[in-house]
């Protein structure tokens, strides 16, 4: 629009150059940390067939600022479970604890992948990706509950 509107120009220049700065600035806010967060996935020693197995995530936050971040789990393939993520804000310096339940449906181990953490900060124009927790398997036998129930 420049070209047809000369005094527009001058004000997209600005503007680019503007955004240019905001971007550097979230850039060196992301990157200038280290270890930025730590993950830590607890499961239960043995996971129950058809039962609510809880798995929690311990999210460490050692930026200086509040962040968002998207947390995606590798979840074992038996879940079928393909589009998994958690959203949420963690504040500076705080260590948060996140939970989902799993529900297997077959005996067997069961290989959870790694932990995904992409972080944000309050200007949000980059996404820094974290790897959390390293892989880890867990076995499933049959519920326990369930064959009392059905004694």
């Amino acid at each position: 629009m420049g070209f047809g509107l000369e005094f527009l120009f001058p004000v997209a220049k600005i503007l680019l150059i503007m955004f240019t700065v905001v971007f550097v600035v979230d850039l060196l806010l992301m990157y200038k940390t280290k270890t930025p967060i730590k993950v830590d996935r607890v499961l239960p020693e043995l996971l129950s067939i058809t039962d609510k197995n809880e798995i929690s995530l311990q999210i460490t936050n050692n930026y200086p600022f509040a962040i968002n971040v998207e947390i995606v789990d590798e979840l074992p393939y038996q879940l079928q479970e393909r589009e998994f993520e958690i959203e949420g804000e963690i504040e500076a310096n705080k260590t948060s604890k996140v939970t989902y339940d799993i529900f297997p449906d077959e005996r067997g181990e069961y290989n959870f992948g790694v932990v995904n953490v992409f972080t944000m900060s309050f200007i949000g124009l980059v996404k820094r990706r974290v790897k959390g927790s390293q892989a880890m398997k867990a076995k499933v036998y049959p519920s326990v509950n369930q064959m009392k129930k059905f004694e």
